[in-house]
């Protein structure tokens, strides 16, 4: 496993400085601050129904649950084609994220389509078959050493 707190990768010379948070408080701030920027959300402890073959956690990660968005009624948006993240917590970032969730997301059927990443933020995404969930994504907070694994589910 690559040195989650060097990587090589460009602009992303120096690990970014993240804060360790525990899961219950990560999910209460990300339900505090989705509802402050008018995009209420809900959480649980799940991985929000992400394919089964993307369930993977690094060394020492952890899983703290799934976000979704809230539809008009405040109700979870979790049926197939809704969009979710799984919330981990980890220090890992940039080209660690990539070494080690390529191979998971090519096994799916998914192929590496973009690295946004920029200003300390690791954003990664993969192209995948509708029946794997269309799309992969990685992107790490800023303030905390949690990243999300994010698609659209099948």
């Amino acid at each position: 496993m690559p040195d989650a707190t060097h990587d090589d990768s460009g602009s992303n010379n120096h690990a970014p400085s993240r804060r360790d948070i525990d899961c219950p408080s990560y999910r209460e701030d990300t339900v505090q601050e989705g509802a402050s920027i008018g995009f209420p959300v809900s959480v649980d402890t799940t991985w929000g129904g992400l394919p089964e073959a993307w369930r993977a956690l690094p060394a020492g990660a952890e899983l703290c649950g799934a976000v979704y968005f809230l539809d008009s009624d405040g109700k979870p948006l979790n049926a197939a084609g809704a969009i979710v993240s799984a919330m981990i917590r980890s220090p890992l970032w940039g080209d660690a994220l990539k070494t080690y969730y390529d191979p998971i997301f090519t096994a799916a059927g998914c192929s590496f389509n973009e690295d946004r990443s920029e200003d300390g933020q690791t954003r990664l995404g993969w192209k995948c078959p509708q029946d794997a969930g269309y799309l992969a994504q990685v992107t790490t907070d800023t303030s905390y050493n949690v990243y999300l694994v994010g698609g659209v589910l099948p």
